[in-house]
């Protein structure tokens, strides 16, 4: 029996593929993004092993296409370069330095060694979030991990109130 795969489901076959490697127990598939091509996803893997991402790319409707872009400690956000039009960077976190990694979407392929764009950005390896984003026209904005935060709570006028949970 075939199952049927969407974007926010990636197949996992019990088959080997040389596409992916299946080697590894495979527990989350996370943060699927669609390219501007429209026809492909970007989206991340969990590998328990080594307690990172592998990013992926694979064609829509066809699981067999995937293929291992990058490792990273977060998801991956393809952006469009604001310098030269039809290529971008894909965007993640690896030991707290937020990488630009040089991609071309139409050839789906990394093209150069990454930058890093900023570093000190925090990452939770659980989730795959991290603390960085960017919009349609390329422009990013995120936070420098500073330390742990404290929660507070204050009123309409900026006023503390009670710090940690009230009670």
């Amino acid at each position: 029996m075939e199952a049927s795969w969407s974007p926010a489901q990636p197949a996992v076959s019990s088959s080997p593929s040389t596409a992916a490697p299946r080697d590894l127990i495979e527990t989350a598939y996370r943060w699927p993004q669609a390219l501007p091509d429209g026809k492909h996803l970007l989206y991340a893997v969990l590998d328990p092993a080594l307690l990172r991402y592998r990013i992926r790319i694979a064609e829509l409707g066809k699981p067999e296409t995937a293929r291992e872009l990058l490792e990273t400690d977060s998801r991956a956000i393809y952006a469009p370069s604001m310098k030269e039009t039809g290529t971008g960077y894909l965007l993640a976190v690896r030991a707290g330095n937020l990488l630009a990694h040089p991609f071309d979407p139409r050839s789906l392929t990394i093209t150069a060694a990454p930058m890093v764009a900023a570093s000190g950005v925090y990452s939770f390896l659980v989730s795959g979030a991290a603390d960085f984003s960017v919009s349609a026209n390329g422009a990013l904005a995120y936070h420098a991990y500073t330390g742990r935060s404290q929660l507070a709570w204050v009123d309409r006028q900026g006023r503390t109130l009670a710090i940690g949970w009230p009670g």
